[in-house]
């Protein structure tokens, strides 16, 4: 899940954590590269330059999912799959998976570390009533709220997991946030989440 933020650390680690082939050379693991993402957890990894192993404690993998939105209502804006919905209304989160609403918008890659994404959309909290928006991000199975760090959200900004109302069903996890009204998410966008 993520390098360790003290200690020794070997080009192994690294390879570990973000692939790569053999022989290893650190050259392969600047940000923004091949093997290593923008994460915040990355920062101190450079671009280009000097680099040292000291550069990728705390660092991270972290998958870029790109959502091809979708707008089914008025309340969804993001993608969702069949059946796997969960929506605030009033305040109140419903999980309401399994359910009769269609899949929405699209996911690639629809996978992060083996469960399966369910959802990543926004969600207007009865639109013209109390007009609350939140960030929804729902992934098969039962997980920790622990299970990732963050979701850095193309035009909402950094989300992170500890700062999330954390909800568990049978089927499915879900993780919520309070944010602002993105223009970004308008049901008609391609943007990106950053999942760490």
């Amino acid at each position: 899940m993520a390098l360790q933020t003290s200690g020794p650390i070997s080009l192994d680690d690294i390879q570990t954590e973000f692939g790569g082939t053999n022989p290893i050379d650190i050259s392969d693991y600047y940000r923004n590269g091949d093997y290593v993402t923008n994460a915040t957890a990355n920062q101190n990894i450079p671009e280009s330059g000097e680099i040292s192993l000291s550069d990728f404690y705390g660092a991270t993998r972290g998958i870029e999912v790109t959502v091809t939105q979708a707008n089914p209502s008025l309340e969804y804006k993001g993608a969702a799959l069949y059946g796997e919905s969960a929506y605030i209304a009033g305040g109140i989160l419903y999980d309401v998976s399994p359910n009769t609403y269609p899949a929405f918008g699209s996911m690639s890659p629809a996978t992060y570390e083996g469960a399966t994404i369910q959802g990543l959309y926004e969600n207007h909290d009865y639109p013209g009533a109390f007009d609350d928006y939140y960030f929804m991000f729902i992934l098969s199975g039962t997980r920790a709220k622990s299970f990732f760090t963050e979701l850095q959200v193309e035009g909402v900004g950094t989300l992170t997991s500890a700062s999330a109302t954390h909800v568990q069903s049978t089927s499915s996890t879900i993780w919520y946030w309070a944010i602002s009204n993105s223009a970004e998410w308008n049901g008609s966008n391609t943007s990106t989440v950053l999942i760490v």
